[in-house]
């Protein structure tokens, strides 16, 4: 996967698997124009920045999530809950529990057929129902208990590449939230799982071990 703008001199090769590509944009127009660049075409509106696989165009709004806010860094995304509860009920009437769910949805009924039998009223019910009923109700949700911010960013793009599809995840500022030992474990780690990341910052930092910078500077000269 590699990402290309008209001001690079050359595409950002995004299936690093020794480097973290970080874009510095020192251009405060700049920045903030090519980040509202990809937060366009994710929502699918037209852009500059192009976004392709084996050279071939690929869609932004499918493969690239861009993550501005860390703090807080909330895990459980409505679009990704519903991915899980997808897998969930899956699994619930998969040949390993189909007689469970079954077992449960005929307790459940007798239940409520038990309860409705204690009222003065005639009522109607569904005896066909959809184990997701039940399921929801255990409102099951991603832990959002971590040691540190890079190990809750790690779990959520691998949870997010497993449960929709591989992206190129676009990471604003975030080392203005890690020092520099915080940022090369996350480096390391994202290279050990293969994710691709694209960091792109306002302002320059030290360059570190595992990590491949590319300058656009103040005059819009990539350097």
């Amino acid at each position: 996967m590699k990402i290309m703008h008209p001001l690079f001199l050359e595409p950002i090769n995004i299936n690093n698997e020794t480097k973290i590509n970080n874009l510095v944009v020192e251009n405060q127009k700049t920045f903030t124009a090519m980040l509202l660049d990809i937060s366009n075409q994710i929502n699918q509106f037209s852009g500059e920045f192009v976004l392709s696989s084996n050279h071939n165009p690929i869609d932004i709004h499918k493969s690239c999530e861009l993550i501005t806010t860390f703090v807080p860094f909330d895990i459980n995304r409505k679009n990704l809950l519903n991915k899980l509860m997808q897998k969930i009920q899956s699994i619930a009437i998969s040949e390993d529990f189909v007689m469970q769910t079954h077992t449960i949805k005929a307790t459940y009924l007798k239940y409520i057929y038990d309860i409705l039998e204690k009222l003065d009223y005639s009522v109607d019910i569904s005896d066909d129902f959809d184990i997701s009923y039940i399921l929801k109700g255990a409102e099951v949700k991603f832990s959002n208990d971590y040691d540190s911010l890079a190990e809750k960013l790690i779990d959520y793009m691998i949870t997010v590449n497993s449960l929709e599809n591989e992206k190129c995840y676009v990471l604003v500022n975030l080392r203005c939230y890690l020092n520099n030992t915080e940022v090369e474990e996350f480096y390391r780690t994202a290279l050990y799982n293969k994710l691709k990341i694209l960091i792109i910052s306002g302002n320059d930092n030290q360059a570190l071990i595992n990590e491949k910078k590319t300058i656009i500077d103040k005059d819009l000269c990539q350097i």
